[in-house]
C-alpha cells in the first residue's frame, strides 16, 4: 500500500478508511491469531491485566489504566502504538496530517478542490503518529491542546534561546539550558527511551549511557551502575553506546548496546557473571538471585574463577560459558568454587559447554571448570577438582598435563565417529556425554584449546 503516492492511487489500491479503534482491534486479532503475545515484555499480568486490556480493545472501548507506580501502566500504553498499522496515509504538506479521505483543515480542502484525485499523499509511520505528555497535576486540557501552536510549551522564559525551536527541553522548564554532555537537540524533547537532551529532560546527563537514577556519578562519565539491589559494570564498550536503565517489571537493570562495533562486555551482580552483548542485544539483570532475562539475544554468559576471567582481561579463561537465546531466563548462584545454573524461564533452552538446560532444570559445576558434575561423572573426571595436579580433573585435558594442546587432540581423533559400545568409543573423549564422539566434541575441545587451568 505505501506505493500509492496520490489520493487516486490510494483509492484504486482499495485502501479502506477505518478508525484508530478499528486498527487496534484488527491488528490485535491478527497477532492473537498467529499465537503472538501482544505485549511481549510485560511479565506477571497474563491472567489479569492483559486479558482485560485485550477485551477492551476488541470491544472498542476507551481505555484508562489505574495502578500504583511501577506497575507498567506507561509501558502497556506504549505497546498500544504497536497495534496500529505500520503506516497510515496523510495529505502531503499538511501540518496536522489530515487523512486523504476526510480532510478538516482549510489548506487540505483547498488542495483537494484544486487537484482532486492527483492530490499527493505521504505515509506516516505509526511511531510518529502519537507522543506522550507527562500528566503532572498542573497540566490541563488547555495545555494539551495549546501545545500544538504554543511557541513556548514549558513557559521557561518566553523569549530568546528558550523558545521551543531553540529549547533543548521544549516541554520541560529549563531557563539555563544546562547540558552537561552536550547532546541536546534544539526543539526536540527526548522520549522515555531516549538518551539526549538538556539536563532537565535528559535521563543520563554525562553521556555514559547509564541513567542518572542508577549512576553513582551522574555528572561524570563512568562505568558502574546500581539501583540499590541490582548492580554491575560496563567493562568494555567496544565502540558501542551501552544504555543502562532502571527496570520495574521485572525488577532490575536493563542493558542494551547500540551502534557499530562490539561486543560490549558487562559484568553484573558483583561479578557473578559477565555478559557479551552485540549491538541490539537486550537483557534485564536482577541481582540478589543473579538472574538474567534476555529480551533480544543471543547473549553469551561467561562465568569463571580464574583471575583473568574475574578481571575481564581474558574471557577465554571463563571456562563456564553459555548461550542465552531471546526470551530465556537464567539464574546463577555461586557458592565458593561451585556454580549452579538454572533455566528459570517458561520456554526456551540455554546451552553451556554443549549441555542443554531445559526450563525448570538446574545443573551444578562444583569446580567451575566448564563442565557440570553429571557430565564429569559420565566422562570419568573429578567434578570437584578443576585442575592438574589431580586425579584426571579437567575433561578437555585428555593427558592431565594442566593445559589443552595438540596432545589432547589425538585421543578424541582416535575415537571420532564411534558410539557407545564400539571398541573405539571412550567416555573420556565424549565431552558432551551424548554417547557419541563427533564434531560436537571436537568443538568443545577447540573452545578450550591453548588454555591452561
Amino acid at each position: 500500500m505505501p506505493s500509492a503516492t496520490t489520493i487516486g492511487e490510494l483509492r484504486d489500491a482499495g485502501y479502506s478508511d477505518r478508525t484508530v479503534k478499528d486498527e487496534l482491534r484488527a491488528n490485535l486479532l491478527e497477532r492473537l491469531g498467529r499465537g503472538d503475545h501482544p505485549f511481549p515484555d510485560i511479565v506477571g499480568f497474563d491472567d489479569s491485566v492483559v486479558p482485560g486490556l485485550e477485551r477492551g480493545i476488541l470491544a472498542g472501548h476507551d481505555l484508562i489504566l489505574l495502578g500504583e507506580r511501577g506497575q507498567a501502566k506507561t509501558r502497556l500504553i506504549r505497546h498500544l502504538v504497536d497495534l496500529l498499522d505500520e503506516e497510515t496515509p496523510a495529505i502531503a504538506g499538511c501540518e496536522i496530517n489530515d487523512h486523504p479521505y476526510r480532510p478538516i483543515c482549510a489548506h487540505c480542502r483547498a488542495a483537494i478542490a484544486e487537484r482532486g484525485e492527483q492530490t499527493p499523499i505521504v505515509w506516516i509511520p505509526r511511531e510518529d503518529r502519537y507522543s506522550e505528555k507527562l500528566a503532572t497535576p498542573d497540566i490541563s486540557v488547555g495545555d494539551l491542546i495549546g501545545d500544538v501552536c504554543d511557541a513556548n510549551d514549558d513557559n521557561d522564559g518566553g523569549t530568546g534561546n528558550v523558545l521551543d525551536a531553540n529549547d533543548n527541553c521544549p516541554t520541560t522548564a529549563n531557563t539555563n539550558q544546562l547540558d552537561t554532555d552536550g547532546d541536546g537537540q534544539p526543539g526536540v524533547q527526548p522520549g522515555p527511551n531516549d538518551a539526549f537532551g538538556g539536563d532537565a529532560c535528559d535521563p543520563e546527563d554525562d553521556g555514559d549511557g547509564i541513567d542518572d537514577n542508577i549512576d553513582p556519578q551522574p555528572l561524570t562519565s563512568s562505568d558502574d551502575f546500581s539501583d540499590g539491589t541490582s548492580s554491575g559494570t560496563i567493562n568494555a564498550r567496544a565502540g558501542l553506546f551501552v544504555r543502562v536503565r532502571d527496570e520495574a517489571i521485572p525488577d532490575g537493570v536493563r542493558v542494551k548496546p547500540s551502534g557499530a562495533g562490539g561486543p560490549a562486555i558487562v559484568s553484573v551482580c558483583s561479578n557473578v557473571a559477565t555478559l557479551s552483548l552485540s549491538s541490539g542485544n537486550e537483557t534485564v539483570a536482577t541481582c540478589g538471585s543473579a538472574t538474567v532475562q534476555v529480551v533480544t539475544g543471543p547473549v553469551t554468559m561467561n562465568i569463571g574463577n580464574q583471575p583473568t576471567c574475574l578481571d575481564h582481561s581474558n574471557l577465554n579463561q571463563c571456562f563456564l560459558r553459555g548461550t542465552l537465546p531471546s526470551g530465556t531466563k537464567t539464574r546463577v548462584t555461586k557458592t565458593g568454587n561451585a556454580t549452579e545454573v538454572c533455566n528459570t524461564g517458561i520456554s526456551g533452552n540455554i546451552t553451556f559447554t554443549g549441555i542443554t538446560i531445559t526450563p525448570g532444570q538446574c545443573l551444578t559445576d562444583s569446580d567451575t571448570d566448564g563442565f557440570f558434575d553429571g557430565t564429569e561423572t559420565f566422562i570419568g573426571t573429578d567434578p570437584n577438582d578443576a585442575c592438574f595436579p589431580g586425579s584426571d580433573p579437567w575433561p578437555p585435558d585428555q593427558n592431565s598435563s594442566g593445559a589443552v594442546n595438540i596432545f589432547d587432540v589425538g585421543p578424541v581423533k582416535a575415537a571420532f565417529g564411534s558410539v557407545s559400545g564400539e571398541p573405539a568409543y571412550s567416555t573420556r573423549t565424549d565431552l558432551n556425554a551424548d554417547t557419541v564422539v563427533n564434531i560436537s566434541d571436537l568443538g568443545i575441545l577447540k573452545r578450550f584449546f591453548g588454555q591452561a587451568c
